[in-house]
């Protein structure tokens, strides 16, 4: 099954929680293979549909990718917006993790550090 069939299965069933995260997965795809403008449009899609329920645990990874895409298409500025604000839903998170060695895991894994304010 391809992440197309995936993502319109998922929303067929009504599973919204999961049709972000199947269309981050879609749009990364997309992106490896060099077709940008196809990759954004799914990303701003994932990215619509993940603000619309609150899904934050994965819209920061749906902004950091979609920067990634921006940034090879030349659009500096969108893509350091985009990692900045990927990096504020990052702390957010964090900042609700009580445990303090499970937060410094959460902020030390390599994608998380990636849209981390520079420090």
């Amino acid at each position: 099954m391809t992440a197309t069939e995936v993502v319109e299965r998922l929303g067929r069933l009504g599973i919204l929680p999961f049709v972000a995260e199947a269309k981050l997965l879609q749009g990364t795809s997309l992106a490896a293979l060099g077709r940008w403008p196809e990759a954004e449009g799914v990303l701003r899609e994932a990215r619509d549909g993940a603000e619309a329920l609150g899904h934050r645990r994965v819209l920061w990874q749906i902004l950091r990718e979609l920067g990634r895409v921006r940034a090879a298409e030349g659009d500096a500025e969108e893509a350091s917006r985009l990692k900045d604000e990927a990096g504020r839903i990052v702390l957010e998170i964090a900042s609700t993790i009580d445990d303090e060695s499970l937060r410094a895991s959460f902020l030390t894994r390599p994608d998380v550090v990636t849209v981390l304010p520079e420090r």
